[in-house]
């Protein structure tokens, strides 16, 4: 199969994330419809709290921190902002 045929489902959800393997499986057919697009983002939050909710569940089974996965997993750009947030939410201090 074409790569092309899963580009715009390979799109990084949601887009601070990175994963080195992933399996597409996709058809194409022919519709004389021109291309559906996103407009202004439709679907990001939804996108967002999924991939964040499955971050959480997957920092439970390893029981790990949420905070200390997500840095684990993160480029350092995001990291510096998740730092700051923890620290100004009193991250350290949670129950």
């Amino acid at each position: 199969m074409a790569w092309e045929a899963c580009a715009g489902r390979l799109a990084p959800q949601p887009y601070i994330y990175h994963a080195n393997h992933v399996y597409c499986d996709a058809n194409s057919i022919f519709t004389n419809e021109d291309a559906s697009r996103a407009l202004r983002a439709p679907g990001n939050p939804q996108s967002c709290f999924a991939m964040e909710s499955l971050m959480d569940e997957l920092a439970d089974k390893l029981a790990m921190d949420p905070l200390d996965f997500r840095i684990k997993n993160l480029n350092d750009d995001h990291i510096r902002q998740l730092v700051r947030g923890a620290k100004e939410i009193g991250w350290a201090r949670r129950v």
